[in-house]
């Protein structure tokens, strides 16, 4: 495996990921509005921090979390041993082996945008998602990329590189409908945060 690529997916980066958004996930997790019986997936769930807080709120459901580093998925399951409705799989998100039809709402922090292979993940989020079934994408904004500038024009791009406008048309080319964005803005616990982007939409109905 690549040098860089196995730099990019080492606990101590993923660590750093979620100290970036921590102040954020909260209000993340209020808009999702999880029930007890809901079955989510986390695209790129690194330490499976985010995934232990998933599985707290849909208790009485499933969550799934999908990371491309054995070692990650591996420090994952360690600090997740204690739950019994979180389930670490190491495979590529482009072609996720599950179901169709099968969960009730797809997440990702910080990760999905960072993908050159970004539209194929959605493609399959779509596919695992049941009819009514939400997506939800958190991106942490920088001080490079204030939120005022990226709420009101697509030339101003996160460090993703993906745009509001790009994402708007990805995901229609998708088939997801019903999307819309919210910004929080604050620093957070980590001074280069500016805000975090919400990016909200949903499989329709069969």
């Amino acid at each position: 495996m690549d040098k860089h690529i196995q730099m990019e997916n080492s606990p101590q980066v993923i660590n750093k990921v979620i100290l970036k958004v921590t102040d954020f996930l909260e209000k993340l997790l209020q808009q999702m509005n999880l029930q007890s019986h809901d079955r989510v997936i986390e695209i790129g769930c690194g330490d499976g921090s985010i995934c232990r807080k998933l599985a707290s709120m849909a208790h009485l459901g499933a969550v799934v979390g999908i990371e491309s580093s054995n070692e990650v998925i591996d420090l994952a399951r360690s600090e997740s041993a204690n739950f019994s409705n979180i389930l670490y799989l190491w495979v590529d998100a482009k072609k996720i082996p599950w179901q169709e039809k099968y969960f009730t709402h797809a997440v990702s922090i910080a990760t999905l945008t960072d993908n050159s292979d970004r539209e194929r993940m959605l493609n399959e989020l779509f596919r695992v998602l049941t009819p009514n079934g939400s997506l939800w994408m958190l991106l942490v904004l920088s001080d490079e990329n204030p939120p005022t500038e990226l709420s009101t024009s697509a030339d101003h791009q996160p460090a993703s590189q993906a745009t509001v406008n790009d994402l708007y048309a990805m995901l229609r080319r998708c088939s997801f409908q019903q999307i819309s964005h919210s910004l929080i803005t604050g620093k957070g616990i980590n001074q280069t945060a500016t805000g975090a982007l919400i990016i909200n939409a949903s499989r329709p109905p069969d």
